[in-house]
């Protein structure tokens, strides 16, 4: 018997969409867990694990999943509000930010809604 695909029924855009999540995701939890110094940015970060955590075993597989990234995202904008003056100047920053306005479109173009 075949294995079934755990993208099995997603269309590519749907496939694309969670990918972009997933990094962004990952990248954020990565980047912001080294560089959130103040106490504001590590609550911030405190809440953006509990919504990464809903995201089941770190991997972005279906539209609830992909609820939970946005959030996820959400909260990472928050903490890079809160960063200190030093954190803000480490060029890996620029990746998340490109990430995080790469979700805040698909976000927009998937309900119409603003971010």
């Amino acid at each position: 018997m075949a294995k079934l695909s755990v993208t099995r029924g997603q269309t590519p855009a749907e496939r694309a969409r969670f990918a972009l999540a997933e990094n962004a995701c990952q990248l954020a939890d990565q980047l912001l867990g080294e560089l959130a110094s103040t106490e504001a940015a590590a609550a911030r970060l405190r809440t953006l694990r509990v919504y990464w955590r809903k995201v089941r075993n770190g991997k972005v597989l279906s539209a609830a999943d992909f609820n939970a990234a946005v959030d996820v995202c959400r909260s990472a904008q928050r903490v890079l509000e809160a960063l200190d003056t030093p954190a803000l100047a480490d060029p890996r920053l620029e990746a998340l930010r490109r990430q995080l306005h790469a979700m805040a479109e698909a976000w927009q173009a998937l309900t119409g809604k603003p971010w």
